[in-house]
């Protein structure tokens, strides 16, 4: 192979990961969140939801660890339904940041648009994948918000 088939399969390499790290991990099956009697980890200081292209919505926000322990892998999960509160997709981004205790960190997910989407909740999962006890205002599923 010449060296322009190599830049090609590199550059496609690329473009073939981007996308990956873009959309994060998406799923059509509806969250199992966390329904327990355990204190909150995390409290959301701050989040939203707005359109960054016609192709894709982004999930943003601040997560503040409440525990004594520092929180490390830990996922922000976005689940999207219509109008009517039904399940539509989700989709997640790792926090790559370790959560020092009492710290915030900044957390984003990228999702592609779907248009019988209305509205999102945002969610935080362990290493494990297991749901974790999250405090964050009410009402738990948002609107997009207008930029």
């Amino acid at each position: 192979m010449g060296k322009t088939t190599h830049r090609m399969a590199a550059g496609l390499g690329m473009l073939v990961l981007a996308a990956l790290l873009v959309t994060g991990c998406a799923s059509s099956k509806e969250p199992a969140f966390y329904q327990g009697d355990a204190p909150p980890q995390l409290e959301v200081e701050r989040w939203g939801w707005r359109a960054s292209s016609n192709m894709f919505w982004v999930a943003e926000g601040v997560v503040k660890n409440l525990t004594d322990q520092p929180l490390e892998g830990v996922t922000a999960v976005c689940s999207f339904y219509d109008a009517g509160g039904t399940f539509r997709k989700s989709e997640s981004g790792r926090i790559e940041k370790v959560i020092p205790p009492g710290k915030s960190v900044q957390f984003r997910v990228c999702a592609t648009v779907d248009p019988g989407v209305a509205l999102a909740r945002i969610d935080f999962t362990d290493f494990m994948g297991e749901y974790l006890p999250v405090k964050q205002e009410e009402p738990r599923l948002r609107a997009m918000r207008a930029d």
